[in-house]
């Protein structure tokens, strides 16, 4: 039985901006850009384990924070205020 996918916001607060870069860039492969520093991901436990090694590769775990929460999905999210994300898509 194959495992379904989950939703995870993935949020992270990088201080040096080569690692900030190249953190955005590689969430971008794997999930939705909600906000500067948050990614809207869907993957499987499996998978959110593989993306979670991607960012620790990336960060400086002495300054850096990188934190997954599990949530629902988007479509039942409250969206307050804007709710267009980057490139004009309408959050509905």
């Amino acid at each position: 039985m194959a495992e379904r996918p989950l939703y995870w916001i993935l949020a992270y607060d990088i201080r040096c901006p080569k690692r900030l870069t190249k953190m955005c860039k590689c969430m971008k492969n794997h999930g939705l850009h909600v906000q500067k520093s948050v990614f809207y991901i869907t993957a499987t436990r499996r998978e959110m384990d593989d993306i979670i090694e991607d960012a620790r590769s990336i960060m400086d775990e002495d300054v850096d924070d990188v934190r997954v929460y599990g949530c629902c999905a988007m479509e039942k999210a409250e969206v307050l205020g804007q709710p267009y994300l980057e490139g004009g898509f309408l959050l509905i």
